[in-house]
């Protein structure tokens, strides 16, 4: 049973955790050091928060800066590497959350600890740029129950999830553009949304210390060294639905026709799934191969997108972070009429902001990746045009730039 498109048992769980906001009203006690940051992200060691992490870790030895996560084997990788992590219910994880200043995170303080945040600064690092309608914008799908909800309904989810209407400090994001939309989205003033880029794209610039450490290491040096025997990196990533659904089913792949195409034509296909997609990933990667190669959800995608030489992706705001490397995208929007209608709406006329060339079923996909790797483009003047609205600095500065912003 769901209400408001929570779980039963989550509100259980949340009715249960009423009384910690007495822990919440205690915690605006506690003295803050602005030379202690925390960071999370329910997603794992991913994204934003990661790379402004290793940043901060790597180059500012002024700041305690400490990653806190409900992961073992994320505290334990990042242990090992020499850096602080914590889980936010042992004794060191709660002394440093009492602590700091700063909360780093994704979308809002509960990836770190809402009660234990009073009097904290929370800087909202978000996890992509908004193709889709988010939080207050959106009014269908996923977020649209969120912007929907009225009188006692709001009232109840607000009081279970206070988090989810907690006030952000700050929001970064990529330019003028963006910073209208998340002003809007967040119903924040426009100028607590920051230009500073994202910290993620950093890694398209630069080589960044332990970026691909840990349990994901073994992949991303087979990745590279498929790239150095000159084969073609094809990297498909659909965008989560709000009502369901396979994309490789949906959309019809043809596996056996799919393995023969990249035989022909020295290339590998990988793709991963969003998190919260409804699929069962081990039955997809029993198809993994040579050619073929199906990622764990949770993956850090972008150390994979480094070498990656066709992007293919629907509604995924992905694409704008791969704009910086101006290599070929491909858009595969095989339910374009029944997404619009149902799932999400988009900021931007699609096919005026999406730069490259549209496939609509799956032997259209193959007829795109033919002409791209025979090397016909023919986008990159709009792909030019697209990233240079969407990214004010075009550099491997952003984590710099956040904290410069935070210490000004």
């Amino acid at each position: 049973m769901k209400i408001c498109n929570v779980n039963t048992g989550k509100i259980i769980k949340r009715v249960l955790g009423l009384p910690l906001y007495s822990v919440y009203f205690l915690s605006w006690l506690f003295p803050r050091d602005k030379k202690i940051w925390v960071f999370g992200c329910n997603d794992g060691f991913v994204s934003n928060p990661k790379y402004l992490f290793l940043y901060t870790a790597n180059k500012r030895d002024e700041i305690k800066t400490v990653w806190i996560s409900k992961e073992e084997d994320v505290r334990r990788k990042l242990r090992k590497m020499g850096y602080n992590a914590q889980s936010r219910q042992s004794f060191k994880g709660i002394y440093y959350v009492l602590k700091a200043k700063y909360f780093f995170v994704n979308q809002n303080s509960h990836e770190i600890s809402y009660w234990l945040s009073g009097g904290s600064k929370k800087i909202i690092l978000w996890h992509g740029l908004p193709f889709k309608k988010i939080s207050y914008d959106a009014k269908k799908g996923r977020f649209g129950y969120f912007s929907n909800l009225k009188g006692i309904k709001k009232f109840i989810l607000r009081l279970l999830t206070p988090w989810g209407f907690e006030r952000k400090d700050f929001v970064i994001t990529t330019s003028p553009l963006f910073q209208k939309i998340m002003a809007s989205a967040f119903r924040v003033d426009k100028n607590k949304v920051i230009i500073t880029g994202y910290p993620r794209n950093d890694v398209f610039f630069t080589e960044i210390k332990n970026s691909d450490s840990g349990s994901e290491k073994f992949l991303f040096q087979r990745i590279r060294d498929l790239k150095r025997k000159g084969k073609k990196i094809i990297f498909y990533l659909p965008t989560f639905r709000d009502t369901g659904g396979n994309p490789l089913v949906d959309a019809n792949f043809d596996f056996n026709k799919l393995k023969k195409f990249l035989n022909s034509n020295n290339a590998i296909f990988i793709t991963s799934f969003h998190k919260l997609a409804n699929i069962n990933e081990k039955d997809f990667q029993k198809l993994n191969s040579e050619e073929f190669l199906v990622l764990a959800s949770g993956i850090d995608i972008y150390q994979i997108l480094r070498q990656t030489d066709i992007l293919i992706t629907d509604y995924s705001s992905v694409f704008f972070d791969f704009l910086l490397t101006d290599r070929l995208i491909i858009f595969f929007p095989y339910d374009f009429q029944k997404y619009i209608a149902e799932d999400r709406e988009l900021y931007f006329d699609y096919n005026e902001f999406t730069p490259g060339p549209k496939a609509y079923n799956f032997n259209e996909l193959l007829n795109q990746l033919e002409h791209f790797l025979r090397g016909e483009d023919g986008y990159e003047t709009q792909r030019e045009k697209i990233k240079n609205i969407c990214f004010s600095h075009i550099d491997g500065n952003s984590s710099e730039r956040v904290f410069k912003m935070i210490c000004d």
